[in-house]
Formats: structure tokens, C-alpha cells, sequence
């Protein structure tokens, strides 16, 4: 991918631990394919990143390397105790969800503000450089929920250069198909809800499903409308933005989507590619900013 940003010509060294990653999960994970692409930019810009499953992360791993930036992704599996030692390290969460919440859902609470019994990791997050977010509306409720002020959207979720070409290369594909729903076993996407709502509404829909990304965006770029009926606060919403940058249409909450929350939300097609090129530049360097600061 290219940016703006100098290349450092430093010995960098970077610890990014998480629960799991692209590899483990056959690239069906958003936050694993973030993961991925922040790994890859961080390697490019000249870190030397070393990547840790939460399950093999000590207390005794961290005393010895307290002097290595981490990044902290998913970390459902990480120990009390090594949240702990963290503490006194230089560490960025690059939050993917709510997991400050028990609920890990802060859609089931008036206004995205849970009661206090409800909030978790107050400490965990409230020590790091700085808690990453995807999108404005994420890091909002972040903020209140958690009380704290080290929080930064950067906006947009991240995808490789060869991902945005390919979606580029097929976003004028003719649309001879009217409504599709994504056909995912996962109960937060809301297939269900979907389909109930085609159904209501009398639309002729078709399940769309594929075990290969690239043959899945290409079914789907045929289509005039994607109908996606979120059942959680989405941080983001990667499958959203790739239907938009396909010009599809998009019968979806907007309050539960954290990309309705942002100024390029609007952008269809090849503006919007355009748009989360820049974004992605912007994010890059807050990401770089917080790992450089001392």
C-alpha cells in the first residue's frame, strides 16, 4: 500500500500479541484481516514485529521484554496477570469490539452507556498509550463507558492495496440481481433478521455465501442491494463498506453501524475506495504516532 509516510530507516521492534490470527481463521475474521494489514504496514515502515498468541503471553515474557512497543488486538485470552504487567510497558489496544463491556455490546443500554456493573478492563484500558477504534461512534462509546480519554478513531477498518484493486477492478460488475443476505452461522450478523425482513417486505432475495473472499465479493457485486440487519453495535462493518464500494445498495440500521458514523459514509463506488485510501493513509500515522511516542 502506498503512503505518504517516511520509511524509517531504524532497527524497530514490535510485540503484537492476539487471541487469534488471519491464518488461524481461513480470513473469515475482520479483525483478523486488520490484524494483517496493520502487521504487514508496520513491517514495510521498517518494524520488526514478533506476533504472540495471548495464550503463550507471561508476566515473565513481559519483564523481559518491557522495552518493545506491544500491540494488544483481541485479547479475550490474555491473563489478569499479564494485563497487569502491561502496565508497565509501552502498549496500544487496537480495540475491534467492545470488550470493555461484559456484554461486549453497548446497543443493549440507552444511549451506548451501560451501568457501571456492566464495564470491564477499566484499568487494562485506561493504562495503554492510547485505545485504537475503527470508527467515531466506537470510540464515543469507549470514552463514556469507560470514562477515560485515550481514545482515537481512525476511522475507517484497514485493507491491503491488492484487496482495494481487486474490489476496484469489479465494482462496475452489471446488477442483475435484485437482494441478497449474507448467509453467516454467526448470530450478531444477523441473518436471520435479514431474511425476516426480506420476507415482510415481499423482496426476492437470495442467501449469498462463499469460503473464498474473492469469489463471495464477486457474487456479491452483482447484486442491487445488500440487506444487513446488525444485531450488536458494529465497530465498523467491513461487509457495509465493500457492498458500498461494489455500488450496491444497503438496507441496514445505520445507528448500529459504526461507518454510518463517518464523514465518507455518503461515498459510493470508486469515491469511496478513493476515500478509505486516504483514510487508511491518516490512520497508519496515528497508529505511528502512539507506537514512536515515548
Amino acid at each position: 500500500m502506498e503512503f505518504s509516510i517516511e520509511r524509517s530507516s531504524n532497527d524497530l521492534e514490535c510485540i503484537f500479541i492476539g487471541d487469534f490470527y488471519k491464518v488461524d481463521l481461513n480470513n473469515k475474521g475482520g479483525a483478523e484481516n486488520n490484524d494483517s494489514v496493520l502487521i504487514s504496514l508496520l513491517e514495510e515502515y521498517g518494524f520488526n514485529v514478533e506476533k504472540k498468541y495471548c495464550r503463550d503471553i507471561s508476566p515473565s515474557f513481559i519483564e523481559s521484554n518491557k522495552n518493545k512497543k506491544f500491540i494488544v488486538g483481541n485479547f479475550v485470552q490474555l491473563t489478569e496477570e499479564s494485563k497487569r504487567a502491561l502496565k508497565d510497558t509501552h502498549y496500544v489496544i487496537y480495540e475491534h469490539d467492545h470488550k470493555y463491556l461484559k456484554t461486549r455490546d453497548p446497543s443493549r443500554f440507552p444511549n451506548f452507556l451501560a451501568p457501571p456493573d456492566q464495564v470491564i478492563n477499566r484499568d487494562f484500558y485506561k493504562n495503554s498509550k492510547c485505545v485504537v477504534c475503527l470508527s467515531n461512534s466506537q470510540a464515543d462509546s469507549a470514552r463514556k463507558n469507560l470514562d477515560i480519554s485515550n481514545v482515537e478513531s481512525i476511522g475507517c477498518s484497514l485493507w491491503s492495496e491488492s484487496k482495494l484493486n481487486f474490489i476496484e477492478s469489479i465494482a462496475r460488475t452489471p446488477k442483475d440481481k435484485d437482494y441478497c443476505v449474507v448467509n453467516s452461522h454467526n448470530v450478531v450478523k444477523g441473518t436471520q433478521q435479514a431474511s425476516a425482513f426480506c420476507q415482510r417486505s415481499k423482496y426476492d432475495f437470495d442467501l449469498i455465501q462463499s469460503s473464498d473472499e474473492e469469489e463471495f465479493l464477486k457474487t456479491l457485486s452483482s447484486y442491487r442491494t445488500l440487506v444487513y440487519i446488525p444485531t450488536v453495535l458494529e465497530s465498523l462493518c467491513r461487509l457495509v463498506v465493500e457492498a458500498k464500494m461494489l455500488n450496491c445498495g444497503v438496507i441496514t440500521k445505520t445507528q448500529l453501524l459504526g461507518a454510518a458514523s463517518q464523514d465518507w459514509w455518503g461515498l459510493n463506488g470508486e469515491a469511496l475506495i478513493s476515500a478509505i485510501r486516504v483514510q487508511q493513509n491518516e490512520a497508519f500515522g496515528i497508529f505511528l504516532k502512539h507506537l514512536l511516542s515515548e
